[in-house]
């Protein structure tokens, strides 16, 4: 026996009605599925995080393979999924239930500047709250793992990766910061956005082993509206220090044991001593920035790296 279409009252077939709903159920059911993918992958980076400030190693070095891991699974799902996983209050629901199951006491709060997230351990049992005075960019925090995320997002289209969107995909750097650069015009933004910006943009700017300020980029990448340009500006100070303090690290520490820097493989925080001759190389870097705000922008972002990197910072 055959089943038919039968008209409905009104004479409209019902069938395709019937499919439409399957459809929506099922475009439902994917995306509960990919929002509880992005849940487990945010606790497991939650965990991770803490084991970051469980470690108490002072290498000049942080291997951060598992937060790689997540990442990368996390962008066959997009780049809003990878996002996600940044947003502050969801990281700190997921990071206070990583803390309890492990019976670590470690609280977390919102600062108002810019939705930083700070980190206290009544208990004294996590190095990396208590041998700084900056419980903000302790190594494993989410102000780091957002940068961390730009890297990531910078060395996979380095290798040839493209980034999905529900708007299509991206294969190359300039259209993914451009889209970058439009999230961050939305009103309620999370601070994710700039975080991942400059993390993308000095792991950008090492990848091209650039011996000076690459004006040329700079003008390309940050020639946008003033309250988007500062922090682009400032990026670059970034990528000035990385560039140089690495070429500083690889000419005078022999003895260490690393491979050297990679996307997986990051600075430590507060872990160098460095010397006033070498701020001065970089400072003096700055100097060949596209304009006189883009100079004081590069310098304010070395000057802030120096600070996160410097062990007298702490």
């Amino acid at each position: 026996m055959t089943m038919q279409a039968r008209p409905g009252r009104h004479g409209v077939i019902r069938f395709p009605f019937m499919i439409a709903v399957l459809l929506g159920l099922s475009f439902t059911a994917k995306d509960q599925m990919c929002t509880r993918a992005i849940e487990n992958l945010r606790f497991k980076l939650a965990q991770n995080s803490l084991q970051l400030m469980q470690e108490g190693k002072s290498s000049f070095f942080a291997d951060i393979r598992m937060i790689c891991s997540v990442f990368d699974e996390a962008l066959p799902l997009g780049l809003h999924a990878l996002l996600a996983l940044l947003e502050t209050k969801s990281f700190i629901r997921a990071f206070a239930l990583a803390s309890q199951l492990n019976q670590v006491d470690v609280e977390v709060k919102v600062l108002p500047f810019a939705q930083w997230v700070s980190y206290t351990n009544p208990e004294g049992d996590v190095p990396a709250v208590n041998t700084s005075y900056d419980h903000v960019h302790l190594l494993g925090s989410l102000w780091w793992m957002r940068h961390w995320a730009g890297a990531f997002l910078a060395d996979a289209l380095i290798a040839g990766r493209q980034i999905w969107t529900p708007g299509g995909s991206f294969h190359d750097a300039d259209s993914l910061l451009n889209h970058i650069h439009q999230l961050q015009k939305h009103s309620g933004r999370d601070q994710a956005t700039v975080s991942i910006e400059h993390g993308f943009i000095w792991h950008s700017v090492l990848s091209m082993n650039c011996s000076s300020y690459p004006a040329w980029l700079a003008i390309k990448w940050c020639r946008i509206p003033e309250t988007l340009e500062q922090p682009c500006l400032h990026a670059f100070g970034h990528g000035v220090f990385y560039s140089f303090i690495l070429r500083e690290y690889e000419l005078k520490r022999d003895d260490q044991p690393t491979d050297g820097y990679s996307v997986c493989n990051q600075l430590r925080p507060f872990s160098m001593n460095i010397s006033s001759q070498v701020q001065n190389i970089m400072f003096s870097a700055c100097e060949a920035a596209p304009s006189l705000e883009a100079i004081a922008f590069c310098r304010a972002g070395v000057h802030h790296s120096i600070h996160l990197m410097s062990s007298a910072s702490v």
